[in-house]
């Protein structure tokens, strides 16, 4: 119990900028969001993603708490592209599952932050082409819009399995810059992240979220380097209370 409230603690700090210190080479975020905006604009004028519908305007009241100068309020829609799986009728069924082929991820595939393929359903390379939306690259999020909503999971390209499908319970964030990737989970695993979860969904007997209105998250960002120096600091820091952990459990014992 304390040591899950010391990393609950350790994360929010983090993400204020109060884990680490604020050096002038870092730069600003803004011009780090600025490239950010452009790569988006490039990839639309490419061709390789469709233009979505615009984000509102971030307002004095919307922000939860202080963070350095440096750092810049984004949405999440921002920094990452988010496609729906496809939810035709060319969806897998049943039939559809072979022994061998593309893997189908669900949510009980989403262990420890990754998609594990340790007990993954596939569907075969056929079906898999007939789908539209829904297929995973490299380093991609993704995350459950029903049921436990907000739960994340990063897919990790392998040498067997390149790529795989969503279920239509899950969206998929595909950040424009990879090398948020490692804060971006630090945000995810948030208290912050969690109280958004909680104040937007819909339904009572079964919890939705839109993600549209995931897309709208508030994200405090940093410059690169620092968000580098934050993830090194805290892998540091939760490894020490994972320690505290397991003595905190061999007490109860």
């Amino acid at each position: 119990m304390i040591a899950g409230q010391l990393k609950r603690a350790v994360l929010q700090a983090a993400i204020q900028g109060r884990l680490t210190e604020q050096l002038p080479e870092d730069g600003d975020a803004r011009e780090l969001l600025e490239e950010i905006r452009a790569d988006k604009e490039r990839l639309i004028n490419k061709g390789k993603t469709r233009k979505e519908k615009s984000l509102p305007e971030i307002t004095e009241d919307e922000i939860p708490f202080d963070i350095p100068k440096n750092w810049c309020w984004v949405r999440l829609g921002d920094i990452a592209l988010f496609e729906n799986g496809d939810r035709s009728s060319a969806y897998p069924k049943p039939i559809d599952y072979v022994e061998v082929g593309v893997p189908f991820y669900g949510a009980a595939d989403m262990v420890d932050g990754f998609l594990s393929n340790e007990y993954v359903r596939f569907i075969s390379e056929k079906k898999f082409s007939s789908l539209r939306r829904g297929k995973l690259k490299d380093k991609d999020f993704v995350c459950l819009l029903r049921g436990s909503i907000g739960k994340t999971a990063r897919f990790e390209e392998e040498e067997k399995y390149k790529t795989g499908f969503i279920n239509a319970q899950m969206v998929i964030i595909r950040l424009i810059n990879l090398e948020f990737i490692n804060y971006l989970e630090c945000i995810y695993n948030s208290a912050n992240f969690n109280q958004y979860i909680n104040d937007v969904h819909t339904g009572t007997a079964v919890k939705q979220l839109s993600a549209e209105t995931l897309s709208k998250y508030l994200i405090p960002i940093p410059p690169l380097a620092e968000q580098h120096r934050i993830v090194e600091k805290l892998e540091e820091i939760l490894l020490e209370i994972e320690s505290l952990s397991v003595e905190e459990n061999k007490l109860d014992l």
